[in-house]
């Protein structure tokens, strides 16, 4: 699989409960602006609003997970091929099913995209 092309995590948020929260590399305060994630306030009420910078925040939160779950997409991919090169037997007792096989396929497809490979 690819060199690593993005910058380097972890990626942390840096919000405050407020319409906007930053993504940044490593220190919360000073390190390297990743992404920001905003909401709208509009004219909604209290209780819209503050589902608005809930979701706000989640958002931040996987945007700042990303580097963690490209890593693991690239570590699972490469052991569920050695497993099922391996013949790893299931339950019931039989070699892998190609259900393991289709999801190493959909995992190196996601990780080709994230990373701008061909998948």
């Amino acid at each position: 699989m690819g060199e690593q092309a993005h910058t380097a995590g972890p990626w942390v948020t840096a919000g405050n409960g407020s319409a906007a929260t930053l993504v940044r590399a490593g220190n919360p305060t000073t390190g390297q602006r990743i992404a920001t994630t905003f909401c709208s306030h509009g004219t909604g009420n209290a209780e819209g609003n503050l589902r608005r910078i809930r979701e706000n925040e989640a958002n931040a939160r996987l945007i700042a997970s990303a580097p963690d779950l490209l890593e693991a997409l690239r570590q699972l991919t490469e052991n569920a091929v050695t497993a099922r090169g391996c013949g790893l037997k299931n339950d019931d007792d039989g070699i892998v099913s190609s259900a393991l096989f289709d999801t190493i396929m959909q995992a190196r497809a996601v990780y080709a995209k994230a990373t701008g490979a061909a998948g």
